[in-house]
């Protein structure tokens, strides 16, 4: 099922965009002010510049996803964008984690499942778009 032009998608999908806003909100927020605490509770050094700068890129994305809330169906590009940013999160977390279990805390499976999830879900979102 294609989206024609003129209309608008289901509200799944309106929703979908509005849980990935608040998901990278609260994950960026939540990572962000309290990732000292994270990584202590698993004995894992404090995160480095380049742990900060991925939650900066989180946050921002939070906007791309809210631009693509208000306006489905003129933001194609930042819904292709979308699926490069979850897979660039999920893929390294991943690899690193199943080389070497320490790598990271176990905490980081949670947004290796939900950003797969998400870029699975942008796909057919973008699909169904035509």
């Amino acid at each position: 099922m294609n989206f024609p032009r003129s209309e608008h998608p289901s509200r799944f999908w309106k929703w979908m965009w509005l849980s990935a806003v608040l998901h990278n909100v609260v994950g960026a927020l939540g990572l962000g002010l309290f990732s000292e605490v994270v990584f202590g509770w698993y004995d894992s050094p404090a995160p480095g510049v380049f742990y900060h700068v991925w939650i900066g890129f989180v946050a921002v994305f939070a906007v791309a996803y809210w631009l693509v809330y208000r306006d489905p169906l003129g933001t194609r590009y930042l819904v292709v964008l979308g699926i490069m940013a979850k897979l660039a999160s999920a893929l390294p977390q991943l690899v690193h984690l199943l080389l070497d279990s320490s790598a990271l805390p176990p905490i980081f499976w949670i947004p290796i499942i939900t950003d797969t999830t998400y870029a699975l879900l942008f796909f057919v979102f973008l699909r169904r778009l035509g």
